[in-house]
């Protein structure tokens, strides 16, 4: 009889290798908070120390939980069959769906650093569990000559509530720097050289960093959950987040962790889990990159030019409702040739997406509100396609037009109407109704099976069908919509005229003020108003002499005056 022997550099080829990047490999975590009941994940990427901390306030782990769960790769710990929750839940929340379904999310952190300190304690009903700390080097696991089971990594157990200070993790890179010397023998001796500086240099306290670092999940007094500490950070985070596509596109941070959960459709539920991610740039100025302030809210939806939303069936038939630039709701359906009459392998799923007009002149829009949306719109425009609620990658990133809505465009904008970039909307799927739909190992999209096919050409035949009754020039149903259409362009016409006409006042306003500033500046004002006083003067000495012609009549005016004709000389004086 013979076995397997498991290599190490098993484990970097499910972690590291199976990742596309950063941002997938922080998405992944987003997805392990969720499964462990987290309600909020904490990302604080601080640059000065090249240390980046992921914090999360979920159920936490015991030593037992961490050696046969965290530490087992493809661990069968989350599968389940339909809508199971995994094997700990939180008592005190609603049964989650689960996200995780390979048992290798875990391994996305070595795509973030080579080295992590994981720390984590399990919610109990007593506060009694104890903090768990271990510390590993990625690069361990690419050893070769290698197994598994020769690998150490140090672990250490701490009374709950309190954290682990510089004392304590230096014992651990003492503790794996002899694990490593060991295997020098029987493997590469520069990786273990390499490794073993890498381990010397790290610097991580996180006793003295919880009273530094910005508010968030804690592990300390009755806190709970997994945080991480990866220090050095990839090279490629920075450029991840700071990285902006051509036109002003999101960064790829952003486009990967914005939309986390569904929050974009009016009436959706509030979501279990908030997330963020907080760039420290030094001098105590951060950004969070990923706040709600970024990403399109239900306000955007409602104020968009068209709203569509419905339900496909089990056999790929739409129904739904349609408004066209703010109009009533029109229920209508479409037809999937395709059906026949059979269930579908995708399963049934819903729809809902808004749409803004290319130009503002064919907008409902005002104009200031078409720039906003439409600037939003060319960064993260797109379909968002959700299952149970959290974000499915890459769908919704403006660079990946899954159902080539862009590309039929180019044929005849007129004949397909719909651009992937001015959508905004989501596609709502769930693991108990699409089971089909099956997620690739690297997280970046569904495999390209019969289900995943049926889906696509649902979607595809929805838009084209969508788009030739409703917007295209004969439609059955677009009398309205080109009636409208024709009727903001004229609307856009009039309130262009006024603001040339309110433009131009505003410009002879503006030269009028700048020349009585002028005057008021070189004094020929103040010149200008003591003449007409001298002016003034004069009259009143001549009234003060004698008769005054008023009309055909002459009156004698009697005007007493210390000092006659004085005003009438002084002006003489002056020469006004």
């Amino acid at each position: 009889m013979a076995k397997f022997g498991i290599g190490a550099r098993a484990v970097d080829l499910l972690g590291r290798q199976q990742v596309a990047g950063t941002p997938t490999a922080i998405s992944e975590l987003f997805k392990n908070a969720h499964d462990a009941y987290a309600k909020a994940m904490v990302v604080d990427f601080y640059r000065v120390r090249n240390l980046l901390i992921l914090r999360d306030d979920g159920i936490g782990m015991s030593r037992t939980d961490f050696e046969t769960r965290w530490l087992t790769a493809a661990t069968d710990s989350k599968r389940a069959e339909g809508y199971l929750p995994p094997p700990d839940t939180d008592p005190d929340q609603a049964p989650r769906p689960v996200m995780g379904e390979k048992g290798i999310g875990r391994l996305a952190i070595a795509v973030l650093g080579k080295q992590v300190l994981v720390l984590t304690r399990k919610k109990t009903s007593d506060n009694s569990a104890s903090l768990v700390a271990a510390l590993l080097h990625w690069d361990i696991f690419s050893l070769p000559n290698v197994q598994l089971g020769d690998l150490d990594i140090p672990l250490r157990e701490l009374p709950g509530g309190s954290l682990p200070d510089k004392s304590v993790i230096a014992d651990m890179v003492l503790e794996a720097q002899r694990n490593l010397t060991e295997l020098r023998p029987r493997t590469d001796p520069a990786m273990i050289a390499s490794i073993l500086a890498d381990l010397g240099a790290f610097d991580v306290d996180p006793a003295a960093l919880a009273d530094i670092i910005m508010a968030g999940p804690d592990l300390r007094e009755n806190g709970y959950g997994t945080h991480f500490y990866i220090s050095p950070t990839n090279e490629t985070l920075a450029l991840d987040v700071d990285e902006v596509g051509e036109g002003d596109k999101a960064t790829p941070m952003q486009k990967a962790l914005l939309g986390f959960s569904n929050t974009m459709v009016p009436g959706h539920a509030i979501p279990p889990m908030t997330t963020s991610f907080r760039d420290h740039r030094g001098g105590g100025l951060w950004d969070d990159i990923i706040g709600s302030n970024n990403f399109f809210s239900p306000g955007d939806f409602e104020r968009s030019d068209h709203q569509v939303t419905g339900d496909f069936d089990e056999f790929g038939q739409f129904s739904g409702t349609i408004k066209v630039f703010g109009s009533e709701a029109k229920p209508f359906a479409i037809h999937w040739p395709n059906g026949r009459g059979q269930n579908t392998r995708c399963g049934p799923f819903q729809i809902s997406f808004a749409y803004v007009q290319g130009k503002a002149s064919e907008s409902s829009l005002r104009r200031e509100d078409w720039s906003e949306l439409m600037e939003k719109l060319n960064r993260i425009g797109g379909l968002y396609l959700y299952r149970d609620n959290i974000r499915i990658l890459p769908y919704g990133d403006s660079d990946y037009d899954f159902l080539d809505i862009e590309r039929r465009r180019t044929k005849s904008a007129a004949y397909y109407f719909f651009s992937y970039r001015r959508m905004l909307g989501v596609i709502e799927t769930t693991r108990k109704k699409n089971s089909g739909l099956v997620e690739k190992a690297g997280r970046e999209g569904f495999q390209a099976n019969i289900a995943y096919k049926e889906f696509k050409n649902i979607l595809e035949n929805f838009f084209i069908q969508l788009a030739a009754e409703f917007f295209r020039e004969g439609g059955a149903s677009s009398d309205e919509f080109l009636a409208l259409r024709q009727q903001n362009a004229k609307n856009f016409e009039v309130l262009r005229k006024r603001e040339r006409q309110v433009a131009n006042q505003r410009r002879k306003l503006t030269e009028g003020l700048n020349k009585f500033f002028e005057g008021v500046q070189d004094n020929s004002f103040e010149e200008s108003t003591r003449c007409l006083v001298d002016e003034v003067d004069v009259r009143l000495a001549a009234f003060a002499e004698g008769e005054v012609d008023v009309g055909s009549r002459q009156l004698s005016l009697a005007v007493r005056t210390s000092q006659p004709g004085s005003f009438a000389d002084e002006a003489d004086d002056q020469g006004c």
